[in-house]
């Protein structure tokens, strides 16, 4: 089925699909801090634990966002 086949048409499969680029877009910039955060951190710095807790989940988050990128764009 095509993307203009679809129940709601195309227009909601394009904007599924940029909206999962933007959350991408959005997810990338905060990893980005973070990594950066965790390198000014001293090694004994009980907050490393808090900026993982961040990294995970913005990495998951965008390994969804891509998943429902990929799914937008096979529609």
């Amino acid at each position: 089925m095509k993307p203009d086949d679809a129940p709601c048409g195309g227009a909601t499969t394009e904007a599924a699909s940029e909206m999962a680029q933007e959350l991408i877009d959005m997810l990338t910039v905060i990893l980005g801090h973070a990594a950066l955060l965790d390198g000014t951190l001293p090694e004994s710095d009980s907050r490393h634990e808090d900026v993982m807790a961040i990294v995970v989940a913005a990495a998951r988050a965008s390994r969804t966002s891509a998943h429902l990128l990929s799914v937008s764009r096979d529609t």
